[in-house]
């Protein structure tokens, strides 16, 4: 039968098990702690929940990620992809002192389950149609994510392309 194991409290914890258990795993579901760079060095496909701060991405050749949403403080509207990558916004690291105005909200349990069918569905890593349209909009300004093989879920790009005014 399965058999779980709270890892971080157990006496096996240090880099060589944590090197061990990434390279030999399916996949890697992580939040963008830095932990996934362990994924990216053992070569396995990453899904990314929860993420801020796009503009440093890990180098990873299987990756999706589901940004966090940023929504409008006073008027409670999600910012779309599209003005997330033209706003001051996308330069934030740590806090939103460039557009105090909004804050990030965390993606909900269907957009996990969303992303989850989706990355799971993957069948080889080529983009979609609106990846590409995604990967057009970038610029050498976006820094790490437009070097990155890594795209947004494609729930993410659609959920938030409603968005656009």
């Amino acid at each position: 039968g399965l058999r779980l194991i709270y890892y971080t409290q157990s006496p096996f914890t240090m880099n060589e098990t944590d090197l061990y258990l990434f390279a030999n795993c399916e996949f890697v579901i992580s939040s963008k702690s830095g932990i996934e760079i362990f994924a990216s060095i053992c070569n396995v496909p990453i899904l990314g929940l929860n993420y801020t701060e796009l503009l440093g991405m890990q180098p990873a050749k299987k990756m999706r990620f589901y940004p966090k949403y940023l929504r409008h403080k006073k008027t409670g509207q999600i910012m779309s992809w599209k003005e997330h990558l033209s706003s001051p916004c996308f330069f934030e690291i740590g806090d939103n002192q460039y557009c105090p105005e909004y804050e990030y909200i965390d993606i909900s349990e269907e957009d996990i389950l969303s992303a989850l069918r989706e990355f799971l569905a993957i069948q080889d890593w080529a983009h979609t149609p609106l990846h590409a349209v995604f990967k057009s909009s970038l610029t050498p300004l976006h820094l790490e994510l437009f070097h990155a093989q890594a795209v947004p879920c494609q729930a993410y790009l659609e959920r938030t392309s409603f968005f656009c005014r």
